[in-house]
């Protein structure tokens, strides 16, 4: 059996009283879509961004892997190949898609964006970033400003700035969200296809989206993981049935599956 690429032992997180993360052990292995699911409120993006480097974990581990990056920045963990996209647009409005996408290149080769205007000019640092821009459609908007985007275009260039960094492993945190039903079904789309370059770890709340695009899933609850399977698993786990009791998460086209 192969070994994870993302592995995390563990982990523990607290503010204050509140407990947003106990004693989460979960694993990403090559090639797979592991989605993280639960309730609002469950502490599924705190967790990301523990994984991520934004927020600092109180106890537990995280490899890549093989490596602990545990108490590495997020950029040195960028670095290591840990790509992510957020629900906070992070790339840069007043540039346009293909200067986004050459700064993630750039960043993937450890140079300082201060650099920039002089590696605008090299030949091999703009065919790499369109190269990218192609896998995910974005050739024709290469010119624009990212702030003239749709939404879902906006999307597109998150994922192509996180593939520039050639990743080992992608966190993303609801891509689909603001897209649209056309929007949704054009990422799951994508997503069947990025996970072959590396496995993906995804939140998302479009759970058709989600029981249609997982190889596998864990659960979390208050910060704790209940259950971890395949979808047809998780689909007929009672203990997830009693979690989303009374909420709107799980909708009934996901409970009629069961």
């Amino acid at each position: 059996m192969p070994d994870p690429v993302l592995a995390v032992r563990h982990l523990c997180k607290r503010f204050d009283a509140v407990i947003a993360c106990e004693d989460v052990t979960l694993e990403l292995m090559p090639g797979e879509i592991h989605a993280l699911i639960g309730p609002n409120g469950a502490g599924k993006s705190t967790l990301i961004r523990q994984i991520a480097g934004n927020v600092r974990q109180d106890q537990g581990q995280i490899l890549l892997a093989g490596r602990d990056i545990s108490r590495l920045s997020v950029d040195a963990r960028a670095r290591a190949g840990l790509a992510q996209s957020f629900q906070i647009s992070t790339v840069i409005p007043n540039f346009s898609v293909l200067q986004n996408v050459m700064l993630a290149v750039q960043g993937k080769s450890g140079h300082s964006f201060r650099f920039f205007r002089k590696a605008i000019k090299q030949r091999e640092l703009v065919e790499r970033a369109r190269s990218y821009l192609a896998q995910l459609g974005l050739t024709e908007r290469e010119k624009t400003n990212a702030a003239a985007l749709s939404h879902g275009e906006r999307r597109k260039l998150e994922l192509c700035m996180a593939l520039a960094l050639e990743p080992q492993a992608f966190l993303l945190d609801e891509p689909m969200a603001g897209v649209g039903s056309a929007g949704s079904t054009a990422m799951t789309t994508l997503l069947s296809a990025l996970k072959t370059q590396a496995p993906i770890l995804l939140v998302e709340h479009d759970m058709d989206a989600v029981f249609t695009l997982a190889d596998r899933l864990s659960v979390l609850v208050y910060g704790r993981i209940i259950a971890s399977g395949s979808v047809n698993e998780i689909r007929r786990n009672a203990a997830v049935r009693e979690a989303y009791m009374g909420s709107d998460d799980l909708p009934a086209s996901v409970q009629r599956r069961s």
